[in-house]
């Protein structure tokens, strides 16, 4: 089945997960879901798509100009559906979302699974 994009640049397709090579939790899917609604990104012809992203390198800026560190980890977002292959995209029984994490953290997990964790800078976790 092929999902709605303007995008099917193949070659871009090196940056993201296919559908089946990682999987989300009912919690992080009810949590992107809930991100979905807010973006109003719910469904194949909304031009607002969810990401999920591996950042190497996240910060938060205070007003008072310090900078606390988060480290590596899983952000959540929104983006132009048009920016992202039709063949990256995966299906959240109601709204479509991409995930993009690179080979060597997705091997390193146990479960290949991305599961919400309110502890963690952003909420969600690679397990």
């Amino acid at each position: 089945m092929k999902l709605a994009s303007n995008n099917d640049n193949d070659e871009q397709l090196q940056y993201y997960r296919l559908p089946g090579e990682v999987s989300l939790s009912e919690a992080a899917l009810e949590y992107a879901r809930e991100f979905a609604e807010a973006l109003s990104a719910t469904g194949p012809s909304s031009k607002w798509l969810v990401s999920i992203d591996w950042g190497i390198a996240r910060s938060t800026q205070y007003p008072d100009g310090t900078v606390e560190d988060h480290g590596p980890g899983l952000n959540l977002g929104g983006d132009r559906r048009e920016r992202y292959p039709a063949a990256a995209l995966h299906d959240g029984s109601g709204f479509q979302f991409a995930v993009a994490i690179p080979n060597e953290v997705l091997d390193a997990s146990e479960k290949r699974l991305i599961d919400y964790d309110p502890s963690v800078f952003g909420n969600l976790i690679v397990r």
